[in-house]
């Protein structure tokens, strides 16, 4: 299943999903 299939408001939270996360780690990495 490619990554285009996905309707373009799913891509859109799955996008800021990983971001936030991303955050989260950059932010452990940051103070741990």
């Amino acid at each position: 299943m490619d990554i285009e299939d996905f309707p373009p408001h799913i891509l859109q939270q799955i996008k800021n999903t990983w971001e936030n996360c991303h955050q989260d780690i950059s932010t452990i990495h940051h103070y741990g």
